[in-house]
Protein backbone atom coordinates (compact mmCIF):
# COMPACT_ATOMS: atom_id res chain seq x y z
CA UNK A 1 0.00 0.00 0.00
CA UNK A 2 1.10 3.56 -0.53
CA UNK A 3 0.17 7.15 0.20
CA UNK A 4 1.30 10.06 -1.96
CA UNK A 5 0.18 13.07 -4.03
CA UNK A 6 -1.83 14.56 -1.18
CA UNK A 7 -3.74 11.40 -0.33
CA UNK A 8 -4.73 11.27 3.34
CA UNK A 9 -5.13 7.46 3.41
CA UNK A 10 -3.08 4.48 2.32
CA UNK A 11 -4.45 2.86 -0.84
CA UNK A 12 -3.72 -0.36 -2.66
CA UNK A 13 -3.66 -2.08 -6.02
CA UNK A 14 -3.57 -5.87 -6.12
CA UNK A 15 -2.04 -7.34 -9.29
CA UNK A 16 -2.01 -10.93 -10.48
CA UNK A 17 -0.61 -12.25 -13.73
CA UNK A 18 -2.05 -15.49 -15.07
CA UNK A 19 -0.90 -17.69 -17.92
CA UNK A 20 -3.15 -20.14 -19.75
CA UNK A 21 -1.98 -23.64 -20.59
CA UNK A 22 -1.69 -22.37 -24.18
CA UNK A 23 0.72 -19.63 -23.05
CA UNK A 24 -1.55 -16.55 -23.19
CA UNK A 25 -1.01 -14.00 -20.41
CA UNK A 26 -3.67 -12.09 -18.48
CA UNK A 27 -2.78 -9.19 -16.20
CA UNK A 28 -5.48 -8.38 -13.61
CA UNK A 29 -5.44 -5.27 -11.42
CA UNK A 30 -7.90 -4.57 -8.61
CA UNK A 31 -7.66 -1.07 -7.23
CA UNK A 32 -8.98 1.05 -4.39
CA UNK A 33 -8.08 4.63 -5.28
CA UNK A 34 -8.03 7.58 -2.89
CA UNK A 35 -11.35 9.14 -1.95
CA UNK A 36 -10.09 12.72 -1.56
CA UNK A 37 -7.13 13.46 -3.84
CA UNK A 38 -7.83 13.62 -7.58
CA UNK A 39 -4.08 13.92 -8.18
CA UNK A 40 -3.48 10.67 -6.26
CA UNK A 41 -6.16 8.90 -8.32
CA UNK A 42 -4.76 10.15 -11.63
CA UNK A 43 -1.12 9.40 -10.82
CA UNK A 44 -1.96 6.03 -9.30
CA UNK A 45 -3.77 5.07 -12.49
CA UNK A 46 -0.83 6.24 -14.60
CA UNK A 47 1.46 3.88 -12.65
CA UNK A 48 -0.96 0.99 -13.16
CA UNK A 49 -1.33 1.74 -16.87
CA UNK A 50 2.44 1.91 -17.26
CA UNK A 51 2.73 -1.59 -15.83
CA UNK A 52 -0.25 -2.87 -17.86
CA UNK A 53 1.22 -1.51 -21.11
CA UNK A 54 4.71 -3.00 -20.70
CA UNK A 55 3.81 -6.12 -22.66
CA UNK A 56 1.12 -7.61 -24.85
CA UNK A 57 -0.88 -9.36 -22.10
CA UNK A 58 -4.60 -8.68 -21.98
CA UNK A 59 -5.27 -6.41 -18.99
CA UNK A 60 -8.28 -6.10 -16.72
CA UNK A 61 -8.51 -3.18 -14.31
CA UNK A 62 -11.40 -3.09 -11.87
CA UNK A 63 -12.33 -1.79 -8.47
CA UNK A 64 -13.31 1.28 -6.49
CA UNK A 65 -12.07 4.34 -8.38
CA UNK A 66 -13.71 6.82 -5.99
CA UNK A 67 -14.44 8.89 -9.10
CA UNK A 68 -17.29 9.24 -11.57
CA UNK A 69 -17.26 9.15 -15.37
CA UNK A 70 -17.01 12.96 -15.47
CA UNK A 71 -13.70 13.05 -13.55
CA UNK A 72 -10.18 13.49 -14.89
CA UNK A 73 -9.34 10.18 -13.28
CA UNK A 74 -11.88 8.40 -15.48
CA UNK A 75 -10.56 10.21 -18.57
CA UNK A 76 -7.03 8.93 -17.85
CA UNK A 77 -8.14 5.31 -17.97
CA UNK A 78 -10.81 5.67 -20.67
CA UNK A 79 -8.14 6.95 -23.08
CA UNK A 80 -6.21 3.69 -22.66
CA UNK A 81 -8.76 0.94 -22.00
CA UNK A 82 -12.44 0.25 -22.67
CA UNK A 83 -15.14 0.52 -20.02
CA UNK A 84 -16.94 -2.84 -20.02
CA UNK A 85 -20.23 -1.25 -19.04
CA UNK A 86 -20.11 1.02 -22.12
CA UNK A 87 -19.12 -1.62 -24.69
CA UNK A 88 -20.93 -4.76 -23.56
CA UNK A 89 -24.18 -5.44 -25.47
CA UNK A 90 -25.87 -6.59 -22.23
CA UNK A 91 -25.38 -4.05 -19.49
CA UNK A 92 -26.81 -2.95 -16.18
CA UNK A 93 -26.98 0.66 -15.03
CA UNK A 94 -27.15 2.30 -11.65
CA UNK A 95 -25.16 3.22 -8.60
CA UNK A 96 -22.40 1.00 -7.25
CA UNK A 97 -21.75 2.77 -3.93
CA UNK A 98 -24.55 2.58 -1.37
CA UNK A 99 -22.89 3.51 1.97
CA UNK A 100 -24.50 0.43 3.55
CA UNK A 101 -27.92 1.73 2.50
CA UNK A 102 -27.65 4.84 4.65
CA UNK A 103 -30.84 6.83 3.91
CA UNK A 104 -29.10 10.10 4.86
CA UNK A 105 -26.66 9.86 1.94
CA UNK A 106 -28.44 11.34 -1.05
CA UNK A 107 -25.77 11.25 -3.75
CA UNK A 108 -24.94 7.59 -4.08
CA UNK A 109 -22.55 7.17 -6.93
CA UNK A 110 -21.33 5.06 -9.77
CA UNK A 111 -17.66 4.84 -8.79
CA UNK A 112 -16.80 1.16 -9.35
CA UNK A 113 -15.69 0.17 -12.82
CA UNK A 114 -14.26 -2.66 -14.89
CA UNK A 115 -11.92 -1.80 -17.76
CA UNK A 116 -10.25 -4.15 -20.24
CA UNK A 117 -7.64 -3.85 -22.94
CA UNK A 118 -8.90 -2.33 -26.17
CA UNK A 119 -10.14 -4.97 -28.58
CA UNK A 120 -11.19 -7.41 -25.83
CA UNK A 121 -14.69 -8.82 -26.38
CA UNK A 122 -17.04 -7.80 -23.56
CA UNK A 123 -20.32 -9.71 -23.33
CA UNK A 124 -22.05 -8.35 -20.24
CA UNK A 125 -21.86 -6.05 -17.23
CA UNK A 126 -24.04 -6.49 -14.17
CA UNK A 127 -24.39 -4.61 -10.88
CA UNK A 128 -25.10 -7.20 -8.19
CA UNK A 129 -27.45 -5.38 -5.83
CA UNK A 130 -28.73 -8.34 -3.85
CA UNK A 131 -29.01 -8.18 -0.07
CA UNK A 132 -28.51 -10.81 2.60
CA UNK A 133 -31.51 -12.99 3.57
CA UNK A 134 -32.08 -10.66 6.55
CA UNK A 135 -32.25 -7.59 4.22
CA UNK A 136 -28.78 -6.20 4.94
CA UNK A 137 -26.19 -4.97 2.44
CA UNK A 138 -23.15 -7.18 1.89
CA UNK A 139 -20.90 -4.14 1.59
CA UNK A 140 -20.96 -0.37 1.21
CA UNK A 141 -20.53 -1.08 -2.54
CA UNK A 142 -22.42 -3.36 -4.86
CA UNK A 143 -20.28 -5.94 -6.62
CA UNK A 144 -19.91 -5.74 -10.37
CA UNK A 145 -19.82 -8.79 -12.59
CA UNK A 146 -18.50 -8.76 -16.14
CA UNK A 147 -18.39 -11.50 -18.74
CA UNK A 148 -15.32 -11.02 -20.92
CA UNK A 149 -13.82 -13.25 -23.63
CA UNK A 150 -10.09 -13.56 -23.07
CA UNK A 151 -8.01 -14.95 -25.94
CA UNK A 152 -6.07 -17.98 -24.68
CA UNK A 153 -3.88 -18.81 -27.64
Amino acid sequence: MSKSWGAPYYRICVNVRLRSLQGADLNIFNVHLDSESELARENGLKLILDKANRDSATAILCGDFNATRTSECYAVIADEMQDVQKVAPVTDEGVTWRDWGNPEVADYGEIDFCFVSNGTVCKSFDICDEKTPDDKFYSDHYAILSQIDIPIA
